[in-house]
């Protein structure tokens, strides 16, 4: 039997437990509903004491479906450009490589250094799988990226901690690097940011707030006119976590997240500017 790895109290590793115990806990109760078979593996690896975690059933769920939402988008990006790269931004200790893998596509791992440096003693990368270890904020990791077949980005609770022109610069940035990708993120409304805050408080972590929300989309993306386009944006959870045997009072509490605007996901394209710029000054035919 492997020997346990031991986790530091107050380290940044400990920082990157919370969802995948979250998921690991959710798949663990509710196998029939979510999967986490790589998250379980793990946690079962780990010396650390999950207990001091407060973990709910609630938050169990959120982490699974957040999960499972951006492994969704990417798969249906996969459907139209199946040898695309899909880049993981702020990719912790995500697992969704194996869920969303067509066996052609290329898969990259971002993260800080740190980050990378734990990843590496917990996974071994399959096949077309890489790890990029780099400042998300720092745009030129987007000079590493091969988009010779198309670029897809999700990113899974990273945003929230990111000031908005920083959010608005990078998304810019992708569009001119990715001419052909999109983008897929999860946001909270200005409401909903601000009790997230408090909750963390309560924790005793004042050390990472968030301050990125958004309550209206359209206008929010009207300062990238012409960059991007608006594929989707959800905001009702998946009607299978809505019935049993997910317990009614997380049930209630995800459909009032909803309402809150603390479950969102929104889903953009980048446009081609050369695509665009030829169809602009391409002569019509005479009628």
């Amino acid at each position: 039997m492997k020997e346990k790895l031991t986790i530091t109290k107050n380290s940044v590793q400990e920082t990157l437990l919370l969802p995948l115990w979250g998921r690991a806990q959710f798949s663990k109760a509710y196998p029939a509903l979510f999967s986490d078979m790589d998250a379980e593996d793990i946690v079962n690896r780990l010396d650390y004491d999950f207990s001091r975690s407060n973990m709910t059933d609630y938050a169990g769920a959120l982490y699974a479906i957040r999960q499972e939402k951006l492994a969704e988008k990417a798969k249906n990006f996969l459907k139209s450009y199946p040898k695309a790269t899909i880049v993981n931004l702020g990719c912790g200790l995500d697992t969704s490589f194996s869920k969303v893998d067509n066996g052609s596509c290329h898969w990259v791992n971002l993260d800080f250094p740190k980050v990378i440096s734990f990843r590496k003693q917990l996974f071994q990368n399959k096949d077309r799988e890489e790890n990029l270890s780099c400042d998300a904020t720092d745009e030129s990791w987007m000079n590493r990226i091969d988009t010779s077949h198309g670029v897809f980005v999700i990113a899974g609770g990273v945003f929230h901690y990111f000031k908005t022109i920083d959010v608005l610069s990078l998304i810019s940035t992708m569009a001119d690097k990715f001419p052909i990708g999109g983008l897929c993120f999860d946001a909270e409304s200005t409401w909903a940011m601000k009790q997230s805050n408090k909750l963390v408080k309560k924790t005793g972590n004042s050390g990472s707030p968030m301050y990125f929300s958004i309550d209206d989309e359209q206008k929010f993306f009207s300062q990238l006119q012409g960059k991007i386009r608006i594929i989707d944006v959800e905001k009702k959870p998946p009607k299978k976590y809505l019935k049993r045997p997910v317990p009614i009072k997380t049930r209630i509490i995800l459909q009032l997240g909803q309402f809150t605007g603390m479950l969102k996901f929104i889903e953009i394209r980048f446009n081609d500017q050369k695509e665009m710029l030829a169809t602009m000054t391409t002569p019509r035919s005479p009628l």
